[in-house]
């Protein structure tokens, strides 16, 4: 497995960001325009947890011990039902039945999330790893939380964008976009959204 320079080069973009970055601050850069006092409370219900790059090796093998060698401290490689949910409505037969693997590592008590879609080398995929890197439609901050904070959307502006129940991790993620088209997920422990699996 190799993962291409540019690629590591963003999830060591990713690692310098988790590092140097609290909730507050994040929540400052998401929502530039929240009054203090809003933004305070908000932070008061949300924890950041990590932030998501999508990156593109020719084959999910020996993924981990790829990311180890980089200096990483990867966790368990699980499938990644929403991203791949998501891929395959937006890509169609392109995608098909390729699987999206989804990896933790750890960085500073919080994590870099990483979501891997496999493209060998000539595949049609190409074109949807090239289409990802300009959109970086999957990059996001992910807050953890009990529930979604009260009037979140109504107070941030926020507009959803998809989400659903992973069960292999155990978690509900919903993904939203800010004025600017920033995005960010709220992940709750648990199924909050029955048969929400994407």
């Amino acid at each position: 497995m190799s993962l291409t320079e540019p690629d590591v080069l963003r999830i060591k973009r990713a690692a310098a960001y988790v590092e140097t970055h609290d909730t507050d601050q994040v929540l400052t850069e998401l929502f530039p325009d929240l009054a203090p006092a809003e933004r305070a409370d908000i932070s008061s219900h949300l924890v950041f947890d990590h932030t998501a790059v999508l990156v593109f090796p020719d084959t999910l093998e020996d993924l981990r011990e790829e990311l180890d060698r980089l200096g990483f401290e990867p966790g368990a490689v699980n499938p990644s039902v929403v991203v791949r949910g998501r891929l395959a409505r937006r890509y169609g037969a392109t995608v098909a039945e390729t699987p999206v693997a989804i990896v933790h590592v750890g960085v500073a008590g919080r994590s870099v999330e990483i979501f891997a879609l496999p493209v060998p080398q000539d595949s049609p995929l190409e074109a949807v790893a090239a289409d990802e890197r300009e959109s970086e439609h999957e990059s996001h901050h992910a807050f953890a939380a009990t529930q979604t904070p009260a009037g979140f959307e109504e107070r941030t502006g926020v507009l959803p964008d998809g989400g659903g129940y992973n069960a292999h991790e155990d978690v509900t993620v919903r993904y939203f976009r800010t004025k600017s088209k920033a995005r960010l997920e709220i992940r709750v422990k648990g199924n909050a959204v029955r048969g929400a699996g994407l």
